[in-house]
C-alpha cells in the first residue's frame, strides 16, 4: 500500500473551474428549458405576432440541445479528473497491488460465468471503473456494471434496467463443488435455472433472501451466522443483491447501488470526498474479514490455534485507521461561500421562473 499524499491546492484548482463550468451548463440547459416552455405557453395569446415570440423561445430550444451535448463532454472531464487526483490515490493507500482502470471493466463472458442473473440476448452491458488489487492475500476484482433492455413496441416501448451497481470478484482458494447462489427477495432479474431453493433455521434471513444450490452442506458451512448478520444488515442498504460461489471464486453484486467514485456537483471538500472513497472500498475488505477468506484464517479456522505475529487483518485495519489519521495536511474549506453560491444559485432560479410568470400574465392582461 502506498502513503496517502494528496495536493489539496492543486487538486482545487484543476477541478473547481470544471466543476463550475459544468454546473454552468446545468442552469443554462435549466434556464432554457423554462423560457422555452413558456414561450410555447404564452405564444396564443399574441396573435398573429405568438409565431414570432414562439420562434425566439424555439431559439431558446436549440440553445439547450447544445448545452446538453457540450455538458456530457464537459462533465466527462471533470470525472475523469477526480478520479484521477482522489479516488486513484485513496484505492492505492487502501490495498496491495492496486491498479485502476476507469475506463474498463468485466467482460459481458465475465459476467455471464458469475452465473448471478440469467442471460438474455437483448441486453445491452457496459462496464468501468475496474478495480484490481489485494487486502491479507486475497486477491479481488471490482468493477461498475450496468445491463438494461428493450421492453415494448412503439409508444409502449422503455428501457428496462436489470443491474446498476457494482459487481465484486474474490478469489475463494476454498473450490466449492457445487454452485450456490443467494439474492435479496425483493431482486428484480430473472434468475438461471437449475437450482434448488434452500431454507436456512434463521427465520428472518429466510424471508430477506433466497438461497439455491444443488449441495445444502455446502450452504450451511458457508453461511455462517456472522455472516448471514452481515448480509441482512446489507440488505437495509442495498435491496437488490446477487451472490455467487462457483468454483474458485466468490461474486457480490450490489445491483441499484449506482458507480463508484462519482465527483460531488457542490463544493469540493477533499476530505469529505477521500472519507466518501474510503467508504466505499471498505465494503470489499468486510466480505473478505467476515467470510476469513484469507488463508491464515482459514487454517485457523480448521486448526483452532493462535493467531501468528503478521500482517493479520486487525493489524491491517490498524494501520488504515492510523492513515485515516493523518493522510495529509487539510486547510479548512470556506465553508460560507458555499453556502452563499448556492443562495446565488437560487436567487437566478427564482428570477427565470418569474420573468416567465410575469410574461404569461401580461400577454393575459392584453389579451383582455
Amino acid at each position: 500500500m502506498e502513503e496517502l499524499q494528496l495536493d489539496e491546492n492543486r487538486i482545487l484548482e484543476v477541478l473547481e473551474p470544471k466543476r463550475k463550468k459544468r454546473n454552468m451548463f446545468i442552469f443554462l440547459m435549466l434556464g432554457c428549458f423554462l423560457i422555452s416552455m413558456g414561450g410555447i405557453a404564452i405564444a396564443p395569446f399574441f396573435g398573429q405576432q405568438g409565431v414570432i415570440v414562439a420562434s425566439s423561445f424555439f431559439v431558446a430550444a436549440v440553445i439547450f440541445v447544445a448545452a446538453s451535448i457540450m455538458l456530457g463532454k464537459v462533465h466527462k472531464e471533470y470525472e475523469n479528473e477526480y478520479k484521477d487526483l482522489i479516488s486513484k490515490h485513496v484505492l492505492r493507500a487502501s490495498f496491495d497491488d492496486a491498479q485502476y482502470y476507469p475506463l474498463k471493466g468485466f467482460t459481458p463472458k465475465e459476467f455471464r460465468d458469475a452465473h448471478l442473473i440469467q442471460w438474455r440476448g437483448g441486453f445491452q452491458y457496459s462496464s468501468e471503473d475496474l478495480i484490481i488489487g489485494q487486502y491479507v492475500g486475497v486477491e479481488f476484482k471490482q468493477s461498475d456494471v450496468r445491463i438494461t433492455h428493450n421492453s415494448g413496441s412503439g409508444r409502449n416501448r422503455q428501457t428496462v434496467v436489470d443491474v446498476d451497481g457494482r459487481l465484486t470478484q474474490f478469489h475463494y482458494k476454498k473450490a466449492i463443488e457445487s454452485p450456490i447462489l443467494i439474492v435479496t427477495a425483493t431482486h428484480n432479474a430473472l434468475l438461471e435455472t437449475g437450482l434448488s431453493r434452500i431454507k436456512m433455521e434463521d427465520v428472518d434471513f429466510n424471508e430477506k433472501f433466497e438461497v439455491y444450490s444443488e449441495d445444502g452442506h455446502s450452504v450451511y458451512y458457508l453461511l455462517t451466522p456472522p455472516f448471514m448478520e452481515y448480509l441482512k444488515e446489507l440488505c437495509k442498504l442495498d435491496r437488490n443483491l446477487y451472490i455467487s460461489f462457483d468454483g474458485e471464486y466468490l461474486y457480490v453484486l450490489r445491483s441499484g447501488k449506482g458507480g463508484i467514485f462519482l465527483p460531488p456537483g457542490g463544493k469540493l471538500d477533499i476530505h469529505a470526498e477521500v472519507e466518501k472513497s474510503r467508504k466505499e472500498l471498505s465494503e470489499i475488505v468486510k466480505i473478505i474479514e467476515i467470510l476469513k477468506l484469507d488463508d491464515k484464517a482459514w487454517k485457523e479456522k480448521i486448526t483452532d490455534v493462535p493467531k501468528p505475529a503478521g500482517n493479520t487483518p486487525e493489524k491491517m485495519e490498524s494501520a488504515l485507521m492510523e492513515m485515516e489519521e493523518k493522510p495529509y495536511v487539510m486547510t479548512k474549506l470556506d465553508v460560507e461561500e458555499s453556502k452563499g453560491g448556492n443562495v446565488f444559485l437560487k436567487i437566478v432560479m427564482i428570477i427565470i421562473w418569474f420573468s416567465v410568470m410575469i410574461k404569461i400574465l401580461l400577454a393575459t392582461f392584453l389579451a383582455y
